[in-house]
């Protein structure tokens, strides 16, 4: 016996009812006492957390030892523990030509990325320092020094920002 295709259609598509509607009849039917207990999870019970409010600080990596030349006055062994290079422009305050060379060796050393210092020689304690370490300069005079304290250039008198800031740039 053959069933023609639109009675075949019309069959499953009947099955495929009677399949949902019993599914659903499941999914709805009330849980029987028999059946296994519903776990229900305890209630969540929030407790405040004390936090403190001091941070942990990171422990600080150890600085480099940096040995520089013994003597060296207390403003120029500052810039060298900072920077390899400095640009020292020792000037008397009293005199315009020296505020002038003070000028261009600050924007020297601004150029080429070394320290600056400025050494104003009307202080006793500077003067005395700079004559110690560089003998008896001119002044005004730009020195540019490397570590550890080395003269690596020196002029006298009148200079200009780009001849400091090839010195530097190229003491390095």
């Amino acid at each position: 016996m053959t069933v023609s295709t639109p009675v075949k259609i019309v069959a499953l598509g009947a099955l495929a009812i009677v399949l949902g509607l019993g599914g659903l009849v499941m999914l709805n039917r009330p849980a029987s006492p028999s059946s296994s207990p519903v776990v229900t999870p305890p209630p969540v019970v929030h407790t405040p957390v004390h936090t403190t409010h001091a941070a942990v600080k990171p422990v600080p990596k150890p600085k480099p030892v940096i040995k520089l030349t013994p003597g060296l006055p207390a403003v120029v062994h500052n810039a060298l523990e900072q920077r390899a290079v400095a640009v020292v422009a020792i000037y008397s305050s009293k005199n315009s030509t020296d505020r002038a060379v003070l000028a261009e060796a600050r924007a020297g050393a601004h150029a080429s990325h070394a320290r600056f210092v400025a050494a104003n020689i009307t202080r006793e304690s500077i003067a005395a320092g700079i004559e110690t370490w560089s003998g008896s300069p001119d002044v005004p005079a730009v020195l540019v020094v490397r570590r550890p304290g080395k003269i690596v250039f020196e002029v006298s008198g009148l200079t200009d920002r780009a001849t400091v800031a090839q010195a530097a740039t190229t003491s390095r």
